[in-house]
């Protein structure tokens, strides 16, 4: 509808020199968010359609369309305006489904482009894009088709102050709850829950998990976090720990703090470390991928102590009185112990008996001799690959798409698709790349986790062509007039799938930079 209305209006007021009518249109329909271009500026149109200055853009739109045609007959933009006002703050994937849904537009437009037309209008003028963090959404952001809300400017101070609340929090909790947050939070209201599960869902290096009605665990990566701090100690000791014994030791580490509402469950911790980008799995057991950090004094006196007598199991009295002994208050030693980030405490002898055991106990002695990880071995296999001068590219390409597929399915007989979930035979999955290959880096090539298993039902395809996307480890579709409705039910059953943390390990480019031709949702 606003295509096809923008165009005949032009058609009708243009009736002198139409030879460039046709080319006036396309530059006029760009600009307003129906070309290729997925941040339409007056700069980037001058320079597709070859015109001399931004200014040359900005006559056209004008002369030829904005102050021409009788606005009377072009009664969509109010349409547009009025669903953006209804709500001060949009998802615009949703904005755009709203427009859809109403027959507003029935063309996919870019949310950039429409912003440009309704400007020109002088409408919604106090509305704009920003990024999940609340700052103004750049170019770049817009490109790479992340999630964007489009919201009054007077909103932004608010929910920027709101956003850092909810950021902050798992910093000093490790993992918390997002309805905790906003039932403790007097900023917060409950009824907004979903839309701020949707934004943290949303957000790059934020992961979560949701297994209950109002319960949506979830932590934030680029900032300082407990969780991570307590990892970053244990591997002064091991960086290999039993899964189940390291998510006990982090809850009992994390419980010594005040918290304002309950602390992570043992469950809901060895949930987000067996997918953490911070560790590998090897069978039962979790291999720390951190740097160290420096253990406090009275830690390093209690490993001292353990080393000295040569042991990997005491008893409270005897390294308590050590402790002692080295002067440490009563409180702060028994706190310590009983909240050690390396030291289980095994209570089931029952008080009194109480067993202080190294974490090295639990560790995996076995994968702790070897000298690389599974993923470090496979990426200098690649990179041998292409340092090699004398093969073919055509045999380099064989030869690295074994190396790929022995990555993805060795000793395996079946796998996961990791776009619709489904276990397939490995036979019928495909190594797929999550960028383009010819759009890769040497660096991004010899990563293994470039590469995703993809099944040959329907998902690889989907892909390739771009109607299939991963935001923040979620799965979006974008539907085209050329689907046919059998493909549109089933690109519907993905939409809003979480993946599997094991195929979002890598750069988080990796996914962004697919599929920049598609402008909206459906």
């Amino acid at each position: 509808m606003l295509k096809r209305s923008i165009e005949k209006l032009m058609r009708k007021v243009n009736t002198r020199n139409v030879s460039m009518l046709d080319r006036n249109i396309q530059i006029v329909l760009t600009y307003f968010g129906f070309g290729s271009q997925v941040f339409p500026t007056l700069d980037s149109v001058a320079e597709e359609f070859g015109l001399s200055s931004r200014e040359r853009v900005r006559q056209i739109v004008s002369d030829k369309f904005v102050n021409k045609i009788n606005r009377e007959e072009f009664l969509v933009r109010f349409n547009i305006s009025q669903v953006m006002e209804g709500e001060e703050i949009h998802f615009t994937d949703e904005l755009i489904g709203k427009l859809m849904d109403q027959k507003v537009i029935e063309e996919k437009v870019n949310i950039r482009g429409l912003i440009n037309l309704l400007h020109a209008f002088q409408l919604c003028e106090e509305y704009e894009l920003y990024n999940t963090s609340i700052n103004k959404a750049t170019k770049t952001e817009i490109e790479s088709m992340e999630q964007l809300l489009l919201l009054k400017k007077e909103y932004e101070r608010p929910l920027k102050a709101k956003v850092k609340t909810l950021k902050t929090l798992p910093g000093q909790h490790g993992l918390v709850n997002l309805h905790d947050v906003m039932v403790v939070n007097k900023k917060f209201s409950v009824e907004d829950f979903p839309f701020y599960q949707k934004l943290l869902r949303s957000t790059k290096k934020v992961w979560w998990s949701e297994n209950a009605e109002n319960n949506f665990g979830y932590m934030v990566h680029e900032r300082d976090n407990v969780i991570i701090n307590t990892l970053e100690k244990i591997v002064n000791i091991t960086t290999q720990v039993d899964l189940h014994i390291l998510g006990e030791i982090i809850t009992v580490y994390i419980s010594k703090r005040s918290f304002q509402k309950k602390i992570p469950s043992v469950s809901l911790l060895k949930e987000y470390l067996s997918s953490s980008p911070y560790i590998e799995l090897n069978g039962r057991y979790a291999s720390l991928k951190v740097e160290k950090s420096s253990l406090l004094e009275i830690e390093k006196d209690i490993l001292y102590y353990y080393e000295r007598e040569n042991k990997s199991i005491v008893n409270y009295a005897e390294i308590n009185a050590y402790l002692e002994e080295k002067g440490y208050t009563s409180s702060y030693r028994k706190k310590t112990l009983y909240h050690c980030p390396f030291i289980y405490v095994d209570k089931t002898k029952g008080r009194g008996n109480y067993q202080f055991i190294l974490i090295t106990n639990f560790s995996n002695k076995a994968v702790e001799l070897k000298t690389a990880s599974p993923y470090e071995r496979m990426k200098s296999r690649l990179k041998q690959l292409e340092g090699q001068t004398d093969v073919t590219q055509s045999v380099k390409g064989r030869k690295e798409q074994d190396l790929l597929r022995e990555w993805l399915f060795k000793n395996k007989e079946t796998e996961e698709c990791a776009i619709c979930g489904k276990t397939f035979a490995c036979r019928s999955l495909v190594a797929a790349h999550k960028k383009k290959r010819a759009n890769c880096t040497e660096e991004e090539r010899t990563d293994p986790n470039i590469v995703m298993p993809v099944c040959l039902f329907g998902c690889d395809y989907l892909y390739e062509e771009g109607n299939i996307r991963i935001i923040a480890g979620t799965i979006n579709v974008l539907p085209t007039s050329t689907l046919q409705s059998t493909e549109e039910e089933y690109l519907q059953r993905l939409h809003n799938r979480k993946m599997d943390q094991r195929w979002l390990q890598g750069s988080d480019h990796y996914f962004q930079t697919a599929n920049l031709s598609l402008e909206a949702y459906s």
